[in-house]
């Protein structure tokens, strides 16, 4: 199975991938890895691991269509954003071949500016008792396409939205490496 990678930031759930690949718990192969910015630390463990990165602007219009033809020529099986902040509007074909990890249990605390500190300041702040992480199908609304698997994690009294993030954060990449890897099943729910 062909991946393609999309990333913004330091790149530790891509680097989670890569390790599950590289010890053989996926049968994958990262393709490309897609990074919005060229400061982003993904693009470190990209090289590290040897695959290819590309350096797209999202603010270009250009890039939707890019990206469309890009994977389509590359033949990737599945598009995995991994900390990609960026909304894409992708094609029906890559509307059932891509998938996203976000850290709440969606439809709460989910939609445009809910990303990482947000969303678990946000669900502190609503006093819930859990919170968790979603794996979904990605169309071209923020947190939208149809739920794949969820995953609770407790909110305990004593949490800050730091200490939620490192839970969540742990629960979000075996979630996201247990979709990945079994793939196959999913791709037709």
């Amino acid at each position: 199975m062909k991946l393609a990678i999309m990333l913004s930031g330091t790149g530790t759930t891509y680097g989670a991938i890569a390790n599950a690949i590289n010890q053989g718990r996926i049968k994958a192969q990262v393709d490309i890895v897609i990074a919005s910015k060229k400061t982003a630390g993904g693009i470190d463990i990209a090289r590290d691991n040897g695959h290819e990165v590309k350096v797209i602007n999202p603010r270009e219009q250009i890039y939707h269509d890019e990206l469309n033809e890009l994977f389509t020529q590359r033949n990737i099986d599945l598009v995995v954003m991994a900390g990609f902040m960026h909304l894409w509007e992708l094609s029906p074909k890559w509307e059932e071949r891509t998938i996203n990890i976000h850290p709440a249990l969606i439809p709460a605390f989910c939609g445009q500016g809910m990303y990482g500190h947000h969303v678990h300041k946000a669900a502190i702040e609503k006093g819930v008792k859990f919170s968790g992480c979603t794996v979904h199908k990605v169309d071209r609304y923020y947190d939208h396409g149809k739920i794949l698997e969820q995953r609770m994690v407790s909110v305990e009294s004593q949490d800050t939205p730091e200490s939620l993030a490192a839970k969540v954060g742990l629960t979000e990449k075996s979630l996201l490496l247990h979709v990945i890897a079994n793939w196959e099943y999913y791709k037709s729910t």
